[in-house]
């Protein structure tokens, strides 16, 4: 099955799961590079920018699942905290970027069948 055999959904989700991945590693390459560089401005706004982008990552999935904080927050199974945040929100790119290759293969497919007749 090729790229163009591909339902759009899946086409959505595998695209916003691609750039949701490289946006996480451009953001976390800029953190190194910066914080290597040594300027007390740039440091400044790394520190509030870090604060807040990594605040939403890590506590979002808390807050939407409900008694995980028992489950994660034990001494020990931080790696497995991090493995379990990276899979959740690839999970989630994918689930948005589906959500929005549904909606646009309907609107396409919609209107590619009011041409034909």
């Amino acid at each position: 099955m090729s790229w163009k055999d591909l339902p759009y959904w899946v086409k959505g989700g595998i695209k916003s799961t691609t750039i949701f991945a490289l946006f996480l590693f451009i953001v976390v390459v800029i953190f190194f590079i910066l914080d290597y560089m040594d300027i007390d401005f740039v440091d400044t706004i790394i520190q509030v920018f870090a604060i807040v982008f990594f605040t939403i990552i890590y506590f979002l999935p808390f807050i939407l699942v409900p008694n995980a904080t028992n489950i994660f927050f034990k001494p020990g199974t931080y790696l497995i905290t991090i493995i379990i945040l990276f899979l959740f929100w690839i999970l989630v790119s994918f689930i948005i970027g589906a959500i929005i290759g549904l909606i646009y293969g309907k609107i396409k497919n919609r209107n590619s069948s009011q041409i034909k007749k």
